[in-house]
């Protein structure tokens, strides 16, 4: 499921994580700033679970995550060397 959300509409929190002490940064300049971050994150998720999560993959839109999750909870191609356990009736 998805959710509608306005990550810029208020300051702080978040807003804040990506100006320093005092500075006022533009939206764009956090937005840069908070896709970075992302990808180190996506990176990370790659690394702890490759598995599961694929390399992060760059995205034309910047409100899409750069994160992979493998369908199926596998890699593309595994799906053929897993034999699928049917109960025999």
């Amino acid at each position: 499921y998805a959710g509608i959300t306005s990550p810029y509409l208020n300051r702080g929190g978040l807003q804040q994580k990506f100006e320093k002490q005092g500075e006022k940064i533009t939206a764009s300049e956090r937005s840069v700033a908070r896709k970075s971050e992302e990808h180190w994150g996506a990176e990370e998720l790659h690394k702890l679970f490759p598995k599961l999560i694929g390399p992060p993959r760059p995205r034309r839109d910047k409100k899409t995550m750069e994160v992979v999750f493998h369908s199926n909870g596998y890699p593309p191609g595994e799906g053929i060397k897993r034999r699928m356990i049917a109960p025999s009736l």
